[in-house]
């Protein structure tokens, strides 16, 4: 449906029942607002220079729905009920102008945004080439926070539908005033220290500051890309959510982000190594062994007997042996593009966002979340990692020592050298980057968690929220709510296995060789799909848009009722004299009486439309034949598959 979108752009009849005293025209006023009732508007000092639309007057307004309390008030004015009641002042000059084209505070407010965004942009470049860098990266990084903090309070007023009436409040002016001073003040620096050419600065770099300057840099352009005419709450809010986890990522103090940089990288570097150490060892195989011969398989229960030392002393010595050189290399293939874009980006942003992040959540609000959760997140970033780097380490130096007690014969062939280079970068490698994701696992849980209970609470938010701004919730819960539901599964199917339920057939079906069968596992693989995302993302979305249904449809009865009783007032005939009042003025205002109770069913009929799912129907139902589809695979082809590849070199 065609959302209400907020000032200008939302589609809505402006109020045109205020009449200009001199020539009876209807005069066009702010929704919800008399003609006249805007303040002069003041000049700009130097402090908003920058940006002339600061100096935007302040007027406060709560609803962008036109309302007939002008006409009311008109009406009233026309017909008083005795001659003791004052005429109406006579509007300004300035007022009347207003009234034929009220100022657009919506766009107005879109542009600021921009402009601002633009301008710090250029700021790390600026501070870099003038050799400010050092001394000006902290202002950088507080202005960046305060124009994160008026971004989102603009797009909280375009998911409420509010900007028209938000963007000329006085808090939103200091915050747009606020940015618009720190950064004309680094731009002022910049200038003196370029237009000093006796005393140049040395262009010495901080730490990490490329690193801090690209994610807020990345962050803003992203965000402005998403900022129209026409703003889109569900595209803006996306934007902001990522500008959030770039801005708070970047105010991360230097140890946080030397150790989350670290991990990864250590990650990447194991990897890496070990994937090509299993393609070594498969190459040498392949080029020693016949292609008959089978290849020497150490079935994972017999750890179950060994005492820890003897257990990384086999993993080590026979990492590759234990899972088969042709396992190892597809797990490693899987594991590295995720390690590169998952903790690269993603990790780095949650953390980012719900740890140093002026407002401590990864949520689209102006509210700030709980300090000791924030607190404890940061506590368990920095553990996490400092015992991850540690473990990684340690198991460098067994796998080593268990290699060296193995003893390595000298090779002799190209098939010897390829099995002796496998060796050690397989084996060598197999523990070190077992412990780096098991590291990576216990820093992300704690923040994915968190990420998706926040965006459940965001699917059913606020009852002013439009369905379009509860919309950019969706992704960030689909993106957390997968880790959790790949953890579950993998905890049912060793849990289903080891109770037999596979044993239990519903039904089965066979085409010629190829058979399928419904099992119990089956079925519990297919619940561990579906009733996460169902209470997770699909009840919590409907409750938050029945709330939002809910509130207009009861604000705009109460609208329809006060209009009509205005018509009533309008058409009733006079008691004296028993006629109707056929002016103009009374048949213009009752002529937009009409057109607003039409406006009013329509949006009333809009709303009633408003699809309750997140998805369409159709979305949901492939989306439901593709997880009875993975279901099955779970069930039937998963252990087929591990087989085939712990008996294949």
């Amino acid at each position: 449906m065609g959302h209400m979108q907020s000032g200008h752009t939302s589609g809505r009849p402006a109020d045109t029942g205020q009449h200009n005293a001199t020539g009876g025209q209807p005069a066009r006023t702010t929704p919800g607002m008399a003609a006249g009732a805007l303040p002069a508007p003041t000049t700009p000092d130097s402090s908003t220079a920058m940006n002339p639309l600061l100096s935007l007057p302040a007027t406060p307004g709560r609803r962008s729905l036109p309302t007939a309390a002008p006409r009311i008030a008109s009406a009233a004015a026309s017909h008083p009920d005795d001659g003791d009641t004052p005429a109406p002042r006579k509007p300004t000059l300035t007022a009347q102008v207003r009234a034929v084209r009220a100022p657009d505070v919506a766009r107005q407010a879109l542009s600021e945004l921009k402009l601002l965004g633009q301008e710090l942009a250029v700021l790390p470049e600026q501070l870099e080439v003038n050799g400010l860098a050092p001394s000006h990266q902290r202002s950088f990084i507080e202005a960046s926070r305060a124009y994160l903090n008026l971004a989102g309070q603009a797009w909280e007023s375009i998911a409420e539908e509010r900007l028209e009436q938000s963007g000329a409040d006085s808090d939103h002016r200091q915050r747009a005033i606020t940015v618009a001073r720190r950064v004309s003040q680094l731009q002022q620096e910049c200038q003196k220290a370029s237009g000093n050419p006796v005393f140049r600065l040395p262009r010495k770099i901080p730490r990490h500051w490329h690193q801090r300057a690209h994610l807020i840099t990345s962050g803003v352009q992203a965000w402005q890309e998403r900022l129209s005419a026409t703003p889109n709450p569900l595209v803006m809010g996306r934007a902001l959510f990522g500008l959030r986890g770039a801005v708070g990522l970047a105010s991360a103090s230097g140890l946080a982000l030397t150790l989350l940089t670290l991990l990864t990288n250590a990650m990447l570097f194991l990897l890496a190594a070990l994937g090509i150490g299993a393609a070594l060892a498969q190459a040498a195989y392949m080029s020693l062994m016949p292609p008959t011969a089978k290849p020497p398989y150490i079935p994972p229960l017999t750890l179950a007997g060994l005492d820890p030392g003897s257990a990384i002393r086999l993993l080590s010595t026979r990492g590759l042996s234990f899972l088969s050189p042709v396992t190892v290399l597809i797990a490693a293939a899987i594991a590295w593009p995720l390690v590169f874009f998952f903790a690269r980006k993603p990790l780095g942003l949650l953390l980012g966002a719900a740890v140093y992040a002026p407002t401590r959540t990864t949520r689209n609000t102006i509210r700030p979340a709980s300090a000791a959760v924030a607190g404890a997140l940061r506590a368990w970033w920095l553990f996490i990692s400092i015992l991850g780097l540690v473990a990684i380490i340690v198991a460098l130096v067994l796998s080593g020592i268990f290699l060296n007690e193995q003893g390595l014969t000298q090779p002799d062939t190209l098939g010897s050298w390829l099995g002796l280079g496998g060796t050690l970068l397989g084996n060598g490698s197999f523990l070190a980057a077992a412990a780096g994701v098991a590291a990576l696992l216990l820093l992300a849980a704690p923040v994915l968690l968190i990420t998706l209970a926040r965006a459940v609470v965001e699917l059913g938010g606020g009852p002013g929220w439009a369905p379009s701004a509860r919309r950019y919730a969706l992704a960030p819960a689909l993106a957390t709510l997968a880790p959790v539901i790949v953890a579950l599964l993998v905890a049912i199917w060793f849990a289903a296995t080891n109770s037999g339920w596979q044993n239990t057939t519903f039904f089965s079906l066979s085409l010629g060789s190829f058979s399928i069968a419904a099992t119990l596992r089956g079925l519990a693989l297919l619940l561990g799909i579906l009733l996460p995302y169902l209470l997770l993302i699909e009840l919590p979305y409907r409750i938050g848009i029945r709330r939002w249904r809910r509130a207009w449809l009861r604000d705009l009865t109460d609208r329809r009722a006060d209009v009509e009783s205005h018509v009533r007032r309008l058409s009733a005939a006079d008691p004296d004299s028993g006629a109707q009042d056929t002016s103009d003025e009374n048949l213009r205002a009752m002529q937009y009486d009409m057109v607003l109770l039409q406006f009013y069913q329509s949006k009333t009929h809009d709303i009633q439309r408003t699809p309750r799912g997140p998805y369409s129907p159709r979305r949901t139902v492939v989306a439901l034949i593709l997880v009875v589809a993975l279901a099955l695979l779970l069930d039937q082809g998963l252990p087929l598959l591990a087989q085939a590849l712990a008996t294949t070199r």
